[in-house]
C-alpha cells in the first residue's frame, strides 16, 4: 500500500495517463488543489471531492479511505479539543 494518500493519487492518475488538468476538471477543482493534495500539502479533501476523485480515476474507496483515516481522526480530535472548555 502507498505510504500517503497524494503518492496513491499521483501513481493513479499518472497510470491513467491523465495530467493534473484533466482530473481537476473532471472533479470541479483547481489543477493546483490536485497538485497540493499530491504534495501531501492538502491532507483531508472533503467527502465530494474524494468521491469525485476515486470515479475519476477509479480508485479504490477502502484504500483511500485508509490511507485518509488517521488525518481525518486528527481533525476530529482537534476540532473536539478547541470546543471543548
Amino acid at each position: 500500500m502507498p505510504e500517503s494518500f497524494g503518492t496513491y493519487l499521483a501513481r493513479t492518475r499518472e497510470e491513467r495517463g491523465l495530467s493534473l488538468r484533466q482530473v481537476a476538471a473532471s472533479c470541479g477543482v483547481a489543477a493546483t488543489t490536485i497538485a497540493r493534495i499530491e504534495n501531501g500539502e492538502y491532507h483531508l479533501p472533503n467527502p465530494e471531492l474524494l468521491l469525485n476523485l476515486v470515479d475519476t480515476l477509479g480508485l479504490s474507496l477502502t484504500a483511500a479511505v485508509e490511507l485518509l483515516e488517521p488525518y481525518r481522526a486528527l481533525c476530529t480530535r482537534f476540532a473536539n479539543e478547541r470546543t471543548t472548555p
